[in-house]
């Protein structure tokens, strides 16, 4: 076949993860990676794979984002993809928040694009560390709200004086 190419696979390479939430519940997180499509034809992806593994060993779980992708043709564009993960245990977390350290955290995940006629999977790697502090703040409930104030009392200095009567 003359003047026929194989698609390829976009390039990613992931610039990082920012957490935007975090609670006894879950994580709330962007990952931004930069894709490059090498294609003569946009390429499109209904969502992200990803799996994320803390300290090393202990795995959160799979989690999809399912934010729609479009990558036009011949072109390099940042994708930001938010995540949302629900602790499956929450004991091991808890583990990790009494041991008063940091730890790593290791995404590993796909996005399947469908586009000039192939389905073509890129795959991404994202190294980083928790905060102890975010440890903390993932493990523990959140703190009861404060208690309704009553309103203020009129002080006495605030109370209108009565004028003496001039005789």
């Amino acid at each position: 076949m003359i003047g026929c190419s194989r698609a390829e696979p976009p390039t990613l390479s992931p610039e990082g993860a920012r957490i935007t939430a975090i609670s006894n519940a879950g994580v709330e997180v962007v990952v931004r990676i930069d894709a490059t499509n090498p294609n003569d034809r946009q390429l499109s992806a209904a969502g992200v794979k990803a799996r994320i593994l803390l300290d090393g060993a202990l795995e959160v779980g799979a989690v999809i984002s399912n934010q729609p992708i479009e990558l036009p043709a011949k072109k390099r564009e940042t994708l930001d993809i938010p995540f949302s993960v629900k602790w499956a245990d929450p004991a091991p977390m808890t583990a990790l928040a009494d041991s008063g350290r940091s730890v790593s955290y290791d995404v590993d995940g796909a996005i399947e694009f469908h586009g000039a006629g192939a389905v073509l999977q890129a795959p991404f790697k994202i190294k980083g560390t928790l905060t102890h502090d975010d440890l903390v703040r993932a493990t523990r409930p959140p703190a009861p709200p404060p208690p309704p104030t009553a309103a203020p009392a009129a002080s006495p200095s605030a109370a209108p004086t009565a004028k003496p009567k001039r005789r």
